[in-house]
């Protein structure tokens, strides 16, 4: 089992030692992690990620990488006198030290389980038993694997119900530019928890999904969005928009609009000083009912963006149907587009579809100056990325509002 997968799990040199079967699960704690929806740059994190294992691994040793939620590899390996489970743990040191890739700096961390294999069968003529033995050793490995994955989710759940009941939650500001008129015109509010050393929202965002507190989570965030709304409209003249995230959960919950409005009443917000972010695939999921809700805040005066399009497969014309002010448009898309001329039209069609529907549109992932270059000659109306800036605490970003933009 080659780092292609297609090769075979074999012996260590002697025919006799003891193999151990290593499987690691890998996720990057920090805020540059959001990046890694990019593919170019999860394939880039996950061969450097596989880079580091393999140069702690013997010729005749095996590595199979799988990219998927997390980074996942399986590690078939011949033990030393300190056994499998020492090895694990040098093979999860590797790689759970800071990580440079693309321009970002990332903070990996890893879950480990082990098995061993005594006097490791050669697979490339392995029998029915020698198979039986490898498969339940495979299992032992994912086994602990997940028991492991397991106790770090109901940790992170801990800190995330105990972040609920004690103002452990704070939103960050990340600048949106606006390109026409070179200024920055908004922010999008990002949900963190204030403890230290805690995990970003790559991490704890799906452990929420799975342990049932992403509904709670949202109400929270959609809370202090429009609570520091409100201070900001009663402190400047300035025009601002605020995006806040809204999850797949929430649009499915009937009574979301008037949450919404009753979150907005409760902090004398104006409805539309936020903008409410509905991933496109939460959005055409349930098209009709999603449509119905989206209909509800829109008439109520909060604007809607259809975050992440061009992430999954769109459809064109359920979209033209959707109820909505801007369209975001998926990082991926931008970052294939800066050395396409393809990808170029892509992104100037796509402006010119929101346009067509009565959207502005937003280019996501603006890393560099050759991003915002593009995207201010491709005709979108936004750009939003670490080149504009990088979320920020409240103090920061107020003194960046309405900041002329020399970029």
């Amino acid at each position: 089992m080659g780092s292609d997968g297609r090769g075979s799990l074999r012996r260590g040199r002697g025919g006799g030692a003891v193999c151990a079967l290593i499987r690691l699960s890998a996720r990057f704690q920090n805020e540059e992690a959001e990046s890694l929806r990019d593919p170019a740059l999860r394939r880039a994190a996950g061969a450097a990620l596989g880079a580091r294992l393999r140069n702690g691994l013997r010729p005749e040793d095996r590595l199979r990488i799988r990219l998927g939620e997390s980074f996942e590899f399986l590690v078939a390996a011949t033990a030393d006198s300190q056994g499998a489970r020492a090895l694990g743990e040098r093979m999860r040191a590797r790689i759970s030290t800071a990580l440079a890739v693309g321009g970002l700096r990332l903070a990996p961390e890893a879950a480990m389980g082990w098995a061993s294999v005594e006097k490791g069968p050669d697979m490339a003529g392995a029998g029915r038993r020698d198979l039986r033995i490898w498969r339940a050793a495979a299992a032992q490995a994912r086994q602990r694997l997940r028991r492991e994955l397991t106790r770090a989710d109901s940790a992170l759940e801990a800190l995330l119900r105990a972040a609920l009941k004690t103002d452990g939650l704070k939103l960050l500001h990340q600048p949106l530019l606006d390109l026409r008129r070179r200024r920055i015109s908004g922010a999008e509010a990002l949900l963190r928890l204030t403890a230290p050393a805690a995990p970003g929202p790559a991490s704890f965002i799906p452990v929420a999904e799975r342990r049932g507190l992403i509904l709670p989570l949202g109400e929270a965030a959609l809370r202090m969005a429009a609570e520091a709304a409100a201070r900001w409209s009663r402190a400047t003249d300035r025009s601002f928009r605020l995006g806040v995230n809204v999850a797949p959960q929430q649009l499915e919950a009937e009574d979301f609009p008037d949450m919404a409005l009753r979150l907005c009443a409760q902090a004398r917000c104006a409805p539309g000083l936020l903008v409410l972010e509905i991933t496109e695939s939460a959005a055409l999921s349930d098209h009709a009912a999603a449509a119905r809700r989206l209909e509800r805040v829109r008439a109520a005066g909060f604007r809607v963006a259809l975050d992440d399009f061009g992430a999954a497969h769109s459809d064109l014309e359920r979209l033209s149907a959707l109820p909505a002010d801007l369209l975001k448009i998926d990082a991926a898309l931008v970052e294939r587009a800066t050395d396409s001329a393809q990808g170029a039209r892509l992104l100037e069609s796509l402006g010119a579809l929101a346009r067509t529907l009565g959207m502005e549109s937003v280019g996501e992932g603006a890393r560099s100056a050759r991003h915002l270059e593009l995207l201010r000659r491709t005709g979108l109306d936004y750009a939003q990325g670490h080149e504009i800036g990088p979320p920020l605490e409240e103090a920061e970003w107020l003194a960046r509002m309405g900041e002329p933009w020399g970029g």
